[in-house]
């Protein structure tokens, strides 16, 4: 059996199993594996799919793509999210339009997979959790911010004002 390499684009290899005639005749099942990851794809599923499949099929570029996720790992800086820590800061009372609008974006770089967060919604948030008193952790912020800015879109849809303090508690009763 023979492999080939071949790419679809810059940052995508896939390796290629090519069996030879014999095999093909007589079919016979041979495992193989494939990993093909996508440049946006979680590191942490990289990791597991590389740790599987070291532990099943003990090929060393299984080993040489583990030290290189985690020499990755070591040379990345830590997200900063400033934006966040402004929203989840107690002492801060009122947050600007600006900040606001970097709560937005930070939400907006952790998955794209919340909604209808706006910056008039994180306004409204803030202030909840100012007159609420309410102290919230920051691991904890993206899925408060996603429940909020939901609960305030339906809310708008439906002609509704809804009590900020009593709106921030029900979410934090959620989690």
């Amino acid at each position: 059996m023979m492999r080939q390499l071949s790419r679809s684009s810059p940052n995508h290899v896939q390796t290629v199993d090519i069996l030879s005639a014999k095999q093909e005749r007589s079919q016979r099942a041979y495992e193989t594996t494939r990993l093909d990851f996508e440049p946006e794809q979680s590191i942490v599923n990289e990791l597991v799919v590389l740790s599987l499949a070291f532990k099943r099929y003990r090929e060393p570029w299984h080993l040489q793509g583990l030290r290189r996720l985690i020499e990755n790992l070591r040379s990345r800086p830590l997200p900063i999210y400033s934006g966040l820590r402004e929203l989840a800061d107690v002492e801060q009372m009122v947050l600007t339009y600006k900040d606001a609008a970097k709560v937005v974006e930070d939400v907006q770089n952790l998955g794209k997979d919340v909604a209808d967060v706006t910056v008039s919604c994180i306004l409204k948030l803030k202030e909840g959790f100012v007159k609420g008193q309410t102290f919230l952790e920051l691991g904890y912020l993206r899925g408060f911010i996603a429940q909020g800015c939901f609960e305030l879109a339906k809310a708008e849809s439906e002609g509704k004002t809804p009590d900020l303090v009593a709106l921030t508690k029900e979410i934090l009763r959620m989690a």
